[in-house]
């Protein structure tokens, strides 16, 4: 009984965290096109794999500005967590494609070798991007109290110019009895369309 007790409030707790790591709509306010069910097909096409644009806006910081040193610019890694190979980054192109209502898939490829194939569901929200399901969830201790929690997801969409837009939430806290510290930024790298 005591550890179906413990196991409701990590999940209160986790859930409760998750929430922080919410998504900002200022980031990619006018900046986007927004997808409908019936044109989930316009987000099909063939990108670039690094970023060619990008803006933060930290949870201290009421303005979004351009991010300087740009960390996590590929889509690989914005949406799987996964980097490839720095020399090969600027030849892998990436085939996005809707292959179920709810699927959309990631290919990665130089020229006509596949690297690897990422595919992801999603929900289509109301301000026309799609949510990946591809949250990201590292917790140690016990979250509030003492311990660590990290959270990462990411959501996709068209850009204004109709290029791929990625939007990224990185939330982390961590808490040591009353002193604790927590960080939460939000931000969004444009990628070049290369072909429908």
């Amino acid at each position: 009984m005591e550890k179906i007790k413990y196991l409701v409030i990590i999940l209160i707790t986790l859930l409760s965290f998750s929430s922080c790591a919410s998504f900002s709509e200022k980031i990619i306010e006018n900046k986007t096109t927004p997808l409908t069910q019936e044109k989930l097909q316009h987000i099909e096409g063939t990108y670039a794999m690094k970023s060619y644009d990008s803006y933060i806006k930290l949870n201290i910081d009421k303005e979004v500005q351009p991010l300087k040193e740009p960390k996590n610019n590929t889509i690989s890694e914005l949406t799987n967590g996964q980097s490839l190979d720095e020399i090969v980054l600027d030849k892998v192109k990436v085939d996005v494609k809707i292959v179920a209502d709810d699927k959309i898939r990631f290919l990665y490829r130089i020229q006509d070798s596949i690297i690897k194939k990422d595919s992801f569901t999603f929900k289509l929200q109301e301000n026309g991007m799609l949510h990946l399901e591809n949250r990201e969830i590292d917790s140690s201790g016990i979250p509030h109290f003492i311990g660590r929690i990290e959270i990462k997801k990411s959501r996709i969409g068209l850009s204004k110019n109709n290029d791929l837009l990625i939007n990224h939430v990185y939330f982390k806290s961590n808490v040591a009895l009353i002193l604790g510290y927590s960080l939460k930024n939000n931000t969004s790298f444009y990628f070049k369309r290369l072909s429908k």
